[in-house]
């Protein structure tokens, strides 16, 4: 057994034990969490932060491009020049990096295929989204995209997959992908040139899928929005994951609602892209729940989970920090279709944190050190095992001025 004591034990959202301690057992499990008497070793022990949505394989655009019609253009001629085989390890640096800094588990959005084999190497938790794209795709084509794509998952790491936006897949493709997979994850809503395109059929998008020559004849197409084109092909349901949802239509926030499917919100990408806040008390109000994602290091400086932390703060000044703490954990967890993660409770997989910051060693200050980038982790743990990054691995990666020590 192992055993690691703490002033404060955050096990999840109304559940802290102060003093408390984790007991884990030989298989990797939590066995008990409770309160504890005598001296402790951490000020918290926090579960591993959950990253809801990520690109782990992408890496920094050469030149920024903050506006998002160009700024896909640009990530398509970078994965067209990227080396393939070099995609797992980048998606292996990045997760090692999110591990050290306390995410232990990750919404991975998989456009090569090798994102498994990082998952493998790294041991972290989540779901491996396969990118699914193709908006000119009929029903026999759809077969064959989802043959292609078909990739193992794995215990800690099971397999979705990602129809990526209501712009890149056909209605043929989203309707085979809900069958083919019970948990997607899927961008919607994320920009005006997308609200555009599915209200009229034009604009910038519509110059993109004519160059790509993707944009099939008209006929069949009726005006819609993001969420009404889910709902219609059956893919809004509880086990998706709606990603950013910056525009949503006057009735699709009480549809996402009876669907029971999950908001996943992005500020660092919020922020890059110069957006206005999307209305997350709203969201929170009408009872959706919500979890936040690192999106990708092409369209977010930072790129951690803490960090994403502090982004939450500055984009929502007025909401609550505990609800970003429950968000990065519980949130995400819901999101991923995965609720043993994001909080210690019996039975659940050892992955959590011991953090440490400056002040008094109360809930309200661990809170506000987290989410203000001043709180340090201190070690990490997965499946009971303290966890150390490979020496034999790059531990560079572009953090910014959010950066947060380790030790």
């Amino acid at each position: 057994m192992r055993r690691h004591t703490a002033a404060i034990v955050w096990a999840g959202p109304g559940r802290v034990f102060a003093p408390g301690r984790v007991v884990s057992g030989p298989d990797g499990r939590i066995v008990a969490v409770e309160s504890h008497r005598g001296r402790v070793q951490h000020r918290a022990i926090v579960p591993g932060l959950v990253n809801a949505h990520a690109h782990a394989q992408l890496e920094p655009l050469k030149r920024q491009v903050r506006e998002f019609v160009p700024w896909l253009r640009a990530v398509m001629r970078q994965r067209r020049s990227a080396e393939t085989g070099d995609q797992a390890s980048v998606a292996a640096r990045h997760f090692e990096s999110w591990i050290a800094e306390g995410c232990t588990a990750v919404g991975e959005i998989d456009s090569t295929g090798e994102s498994p084999a990082a998952v493998r190497r790294t041991g972290i938790a989540g779901r491996c989204f396969q990118e699914i794209v193709g908006f000119d795709v009929d029903g026999r084509g759809a077969r064959h995209v989802l043959r292609e794509r078909a990739r193992s998952g794995s215990p800690r790491c099971p397999r979705g997959l990602s129809p990526h936006a209501p712009y890149s897949v056909s209605g043929a493709l989203l309707r085979a992908s809900q069958r083919a997979s019970r948990v997607l994850q899927v961008h919607v809503a994320e920009s005006e040139e997308e609200v555009e395109f599915l209200a009229s059929r034009c604009g910038p998008f519509r110059d993109l899928l004519e160059e790509l020559g993707k944009l099939p004849p008209r006929a069949g197409w009726a005006p819609t929005t993001g969420v009404r084109w889910l709902a219609a092909h059956g893919a809004l349901r509880r086990t998706t994951s709606l990603v950013h949802c910056q525009h949503l239509g006057a009735d699709d926030l009480q549809r996402i609602r009876r669907s029971g499917a999950s908001i996943v919100s992005c500020p660092g990408t919020v922020r890059y892209f110069r957006r206005p806040a999307p209305p997350l008390q709203t969201w929170l109000d009408a009872g959706v729940p919500v979890g936040l994602g690192t999106d990708s290091h092409a369209s977010n400086a930072d790129g951690s989970m803490l960090g994403e932390l502090r982004q939450a703060r500055l984009v929502w000044p007025n909401v609550d920090p505990a609800e970003f703490l429950r968000m990065a954990t519980a949130g995400g967890a819901r999101a991923l279709a995965r609720p043993a993660l994001g909080g210690l409770r019996a039975g659940a997989a050892a992955d959590y944190m011991a953090v440490s910051w400056a002040g008094d060693v109360t809930v309200d200050a661990m809170v506000d050190a987290m989410t203000s980038a001043r709180a340090t982790v201190d070690c990490v743990w997965l499946r009971g095992e303290r966890w150390k990054r490979p020496k034999f691995r790059s531990q560079g990666h572009p953090a910014g001025d959010l950066a947060v020590v380790t030790r």
